[in-house]
């Protein structure tokens, strides 16, 4: 069970993969067709979140350059899409459904339907890994200033935090669980192997660490974020020439 093993990450990815498990069998080729029908869907919408921005050749050669990377090459990122934890994989998807649902937010006239839905795959991406909480500011920012009456900012921040809550309420003792390693583990001897064996030494360099990756995720998501408005700008100037 999850609450009898030591764990610092949610639930969910180990419940995902017990649902296939108990469906199709205890197979290794059963994680190799998950990792293979992941990666479909991921250069799926990689593509889809391109064609936003760019055109058929050039979004299909985006894809194409992930796909050769990530799934062809001999580099160390070939075992991204099956990796000993499906948990990041599983986040990446969602995360991708949750950013093509924002654009299409921004180019579909508002409809709320669509920033429901991006907050709905925004929380399952925490879920699957917290690192992905990040997404939660520009959506909290997007529902307020895009939204109307707190009824709907309500369901849009409810659509996020459920899927983080609801996979360690199936079985309530897991976030006692979940905090209790967690404490253990930073007061703990492991902590320090840990972090050696990232190249870490100590637990501020590992904050540090943590910080620069904070830093660089927003200097990659803010030029991201103004181009996502002009292209929003530029679609409602095409929309009052009649383009």
């Amino acid at each position: 069970l999850y609450t009898g093993i030591f764990s610092l990450y949610s639930p969910l990815g180990y419940y995902l993969n017990a649902f296939f498990v108990k469906i199709f069998g205890n197979s290794l080729n059963l994680f190799y067709l998950l990792g293979c029908i992941n990666t479909g869907i991921i250069l799926f919408f990689i593509y889809l979140i391109s064609r936003r921005f760019s055109g058929s050749l050039l979004s299909f050669s985006v894809s194409f350059l992930v796909l050769s990377y990530c799934c062809i090459s001999f580099s160390p990122t070939t075992n991204y899409f099956f990796p000993y934890s499906y948990s990041v994989v599983y986040a990446l998807t969602c995360f991708l459904a949750s950013v093509y649902l924002l654009i299409t937010y921004f180019n579909r006239d508002f409809k709320y339907k669509y920033i429901l839905l991006c907050c709905l795959f925004a929380g399952l991406s925490i879920s699957f890994k917290f690192e992905f909480a990040l997404i939660f500011l520009p959506l909290i920012w997007v529902l307020f200033k895009k939204e109307n009456g707190l009824k709907k900012i309500f369901y849009g921040i409810l659509a996020v935090i459920l899927p983080v809550i609801l996979p360690f309420l199936v079985n309530i003792e897991g976030i006692r669980t979940f905090v209790d390693n967690f404490l253990a583990f930073c007061s703990s001897p492991s902590s320090k192997v840990f972090l050696k064996t990232i190249s870490i030494k100590t637990p501020k360099a590992y904050i540090f660490s943590t910080f620069k990756d904070i830093l660089f995720f927003l200097i990659l998501f803010i030029p991201s974020f103004f181009l996502l408005l002009k292209s929003e700008k530029m679609t409602t100037k095409w929309k009052k020439i009649g383009a």
